[in-house]
């Protein structure tokens, strides 16, 4: 990859400043003009070595101040059915069926946020009566120790 489109993945890499015209402050820094970096980003997309571009929201930032990883025992008949429905929910970032030893009944993972651990406990009660899920564990957050986005392409752009 050409040493200019190196420099603009690493840029777009870093957190994106929420502001009118991002492109614009990112082609000054570049020292090109403004449609040229969309034009390299549009033609990095249609190449397919940029394959998503979207927004990250911290659920703090929003009012959601506690989280629990809650692993539910679903029906294999039901995953499908259970993974949806608590997929399309707002306050669910992360829906996973996962494999699981013998030992361990829950095969349905994920992360809720709530605006409290009243209003998270709440919602889990609500939705394990709506679905029927007798069997659940729950995980409070206590400390976030890492967040990170993976970014692919690594060994190309020179950053690891």
């Amino acid at each position: 990859m050409e040493k200019d489109n190196q420099n603009l993945i690493n840029i777009l890499k870093q957190e994106i400043k929420l502001e009118r015209r991002p492109f614009l402050r990112i082609s000054k820094e570049l020292g090109v003009d403004e449609g040229e970096v969309i034009s390299r980003i549009e033609a990095l997309i249609k190449t397919g070595f940029i394959r998503y571009m979207g927004v990250s929201i911290e659920p703090t930032g929003m009012g959601y101040n506690s989280a629990a990883l809650v692993c539910w025992k679903v029906s294999g008949d039901r995953i499908e059915e259970i993974g949806q429905a608590f997929s399309a929910l707002s306050e669910i970032t992360h829906c996973y069926e996962r494999e699981v030893p013998p030992e361990w009944p829950y095969n349905l993972f994920t992360m809720i946020h709530g605006k409290n651990d009243d209003h998270l406990d709440e919602f889990i009660q609500k939705y394990s009566e709506k679905f029927s899920l007798k069997e659940y564990k729950v995980y409070k957050t206590v400390k976030r120790l890492k967040k990170t986005t993976m970014y692919n392409n690594t060994e190309e752009t020179g950053k690891n």
